[in-house]
């Protein structure tokens, strides 16, 4: 199991619909919220790498929010098994920045 920390930052009226939204999502949790600044910490639960891509994908779709951003990941698999063919080949669009992979696999 892979988790990551999101941030999710919204209006802060917004912020309880947008909290609703998010837990209705499946491995979604709001964990933390701000809602003087509309923001959000959220942490996912997924299976498999392009499963936490296509979920962050799907909370950056929800209408009211600002930005959505991983922020932080955890392997729950071994990383000795991780390889390029498990990297989604957008991780680097989805980001704007170059992947790292000995970084982004913690090598």
């Amino acid at each position: 199991m892979n988790l990551s920390g999101i941030l999710v930052v919204t209006t802060p009226k917004q912020v309880p619909d947008i909290c609703d939204a998010l837990n209705s999502l499946q491995g979604v949790e709001v964990f933390h919220t701000d809602e003087e600044t509309g923001r959000i910490i959220v942490v996912q639960e997924a299976e498999a790498i392009r499963d936490e891509i296509d979920g962050l994908k799907r909370i950056k779709k929800i209408p009211g929010i600002v930005m959505a951003e991983m922020v932080h990941h955890y392997f729950g698999e071994n990383t000795e098994t991780v390889s390029m063919e498990d990297i989604p080949e957008d991780l680097d669009a989805m980001t704007g920045l170059p992947s790292a992979v000995p970084a982004y696999l913690n090598k």
